[in-house]
């Protein structure tokens, strides 16, 4: 029993001891501020990132419409690469007609 009073006595602090581990070793160092400010940042951007480019999903491509996995600007544009230019049975005002639809549906779906 001594010698557990003796030891409890030892590792009592003063008051002016606890000040100066207190100093020593802060509770929250600024680069632990940071570091939460970070993360915040960066599961904020991630969210917004997820909302502005969704993932990707199938759509219909080709003759045989097979399901081709496509971004989601990847099919508007797809759509007026394969515009047939080449057509000698459509007039070029149908053509630039068709051209310019399929951009302004493209420029709606940005906004």
């Amino acid at each position: 029993r001594a010698v557990f009073k003796e030891l409890s006595a030892l590792s009592a602090l003063s008051e002016d001891q606890e000040h100066l581990v207190g100093d020593q070793l802060p509770l929250l160092a600024p680069a632990d501020l940071f570091d939460v400010v970070l993360r915040f940042v960066n599961i904020a951007f991630s969210v917004w990132h997820l909302s502005v480019y969704p993932s990707p999903t199938y759509f219909k491509v080709g003759e045989q419409e097979e399901e081709v996995r496509l971004e989601f600007l990847e099919q508007p544009l797809k759509n007026i690469l394969e515009l047939e230019w080449n057509d000698p049975t459509r007039s070029v005002e149908s053509k630039v007609t068709e051209f310019m639809q399929l951009v302004v549906k493209l420029n709606s779906e940005l906004e």
